[in-house]
C-alpha cells in the first residue's frame, strides 16, 4: 500500500508518524491486522504496530502486485 495523506492537525501526532516513516508517498506492507482493529505493518526494514485512532486518519491505496 501507499500512504496518500494523512487526516490530522495534532503536530505530536505527525511528527510520531514522521518518526516511523509514515508519510504521503510511503510504501508498507500489512504484515497482520487484529480484531481489536490494531494493526502491524512493514515500512521499509521497520516492523510498525499502529492502533485503530491511528489507522483511522492515514489514508492508503493499494498498490499493483
Amino acid at each position: 500500500m501507499e500512504v496518500l495523506c494523512v487526516y490530522e492537525k495534532d503536530a505530536e501526532f505527525l511528527k510520531f508518524l514522521s518518526g516511523l516513516a509514515l508519510h504521503p508517498g510511503a510504501r508498507a506492507r500489512i504484515r497482520r491486522r487484529e480484531y481489536d482493529e490494531t494493526m502491524t505493518l512493514t515500512v521499509g526494514n521497520k516492523v510498525v504496530h499502529l492502533g485503530k485512532p491511528a489507522t483511522t486518519r492515514i489514508w492508503v491505496r493499494g498498490l499493483p502486485r
